[in-house]
């Protein structure tokens, strides 16, 4: 599998930790306790509760991190199941070695945490699925 470290490289557009619209978020984030949008790092990642992968928010990270899972679609929907996860695998390492954690908004408290590998490539897998999807979708047409 290739890396692609461009996709989450300092986007120069953007000012480092700079907060996004979290207005749009379900929840409202306390500004004393856990992760605020302030201390959202650009290649954060915030995904979604049960069945859901990364979602579609206006952030930094996720937009990126959906170009890349987007970008590698189509062989990700060629694949056999060890290659998904391998390619899952990969994905997350990537967003680790740029410094994005994977956030997730606990229930009990409505604050962002940060969440287990096995956890991020959970929703890393279930992203790529949405994609493959939507890939197949499209392919069927033409």
């Amino acid at each position: 599998l290739q890396h692609r470290p461009l996709v989450f490289s300092p986007n120069p557009q953007t000012k480092p930790n700079s907060p996004f619209d979290y207005q749009r978020l379900p929840i409202s984030l306390p500004p004393s306790d856990g992760i605020t949008a302030s201390q959202l790092r650009p290649n954060d990642i915030i995904v979604g509760g049960s069945g859901v992968g990364v979602l579609d928010l206006p952030s930094t990270g996720n937009r990126r991190f959906r170009s890349l899972v987007e970008s590698k679609a189509a062989t990700f929907s060629k694949s056999d199941k060890k290659r998904m996860i391998r390619m899952a695998q990969v994905t997350v390492s990537m967003v680790h070695e740029a410094g994005g954690r994977f956030l997730a908004i606990d229930p009990e408290s409505n604050l962002l945490c940060e969440v287990n590998k096995d956890k991020a490539w959970t929703k890393t897998l279930r992203t790529y699925k949405e994609y493959m999807h939507t890939y197949q979708q499209l392919e069927s047409v033409r």
